[in-house]
């Protein structure tokens, strides 16, 4: 997705990334953000593809991927990541959360007809995706209960991936509700220990240290925070 002025097209290009020039009081430039391709068709989505309406003289490139990677040395100027963010130089800013679901085919469940309580997942498999944690949690009311999964011949390295490996009946995982609700209200897939829910994951917008507060980042940010 990109959008610039064509008035402004040659500027834009002499424009150093992630910076912001004054033509008429209004940002210019060039932007690369990524976001996991379940996001697509979501809020933050929606936010940036108004921030480029907005400002015609930015030029923006979003990639769509489910795993994180060194951003600086990808030339990436602003991620939105899930859950918590390990120590780095990154900045980041909260900008929400979002609902999961413990999840499998019914053909799945049915090999497994009393899987009731926390604990009878232990000998479920799971499938594995990379950047997923193997370690599951699970709350009902004050109380938690974890458990570390059983892996299961399956890996994949995307959440699209993931839905169509659980749809075939190759094990159970976490989905993000807005990828997981779809597929329980046609019957695709059935929710697993529904008293028990999976607790919610942060997302969190980081950048490099390496931005000003004035920059194009920094812009782009705050757009996203007020329209989500």
């Amino acid at each position: 997705m990109s959008a610039a002025l064509p008035d402004h097209a040659t500027m834009a290009e002499r424009v150093p990334v992630n910076s912001v020039v004054d033509i008429s009081n209004e940002p210019a430039g060039a932007l690369t953000v990524t976001l996991p391709a379940f996001m697509a068709g979501s809020p933050y989505e929606q936010a940036i593809g108004d921030f480029a309406v907005q400002h015609r003289a930015v030029a923006i490139t979003v990639r769509y991927l489910d795993r994180n990677f060194d951003l600086e040395s990808k030339g990436i100027d602003l991620a939105l990541r899930l859950g918590e963010l390990p120590d780095s130089a990154l900045r980041s800013r909260w900008l929400g959360s979002f609902g999961r679901k413990l999840v499998c085919a019914p053909s799945y469940l049915d090999t497994f007809p009393d899987m009731t309580r926390p604990y009878d997942l232990k000998t479920a498999e799971f499938v594995s995706m990379e950047g997923l944690s193997d370690q599951v949690v699970l709350v009902k009311g004050r109380e938690e209960k974890s458990l570390y999964t059983n892996r299961g011949r399956v890996r994949v390295d995307n959440f699209a991936a993931l839905r169509s490996a659980l749809r075939a009946g190759l094990g159970v995982q976490r989905l993000p509700a807005s990828v997981a609700n779809p597929e329980l209200e046609i019957g695709t897939l059935v929710e697993l220990i529904p008293d028990w829910s999976i607790p919610n994951l942060g997302t969190y917008g980081v950048w490099p240290d390496t931005s000003r507060r004035s920059s194009l980042t920094r812009l782009l940010i705050d757009h996203i925070v007020n329209k989500t």
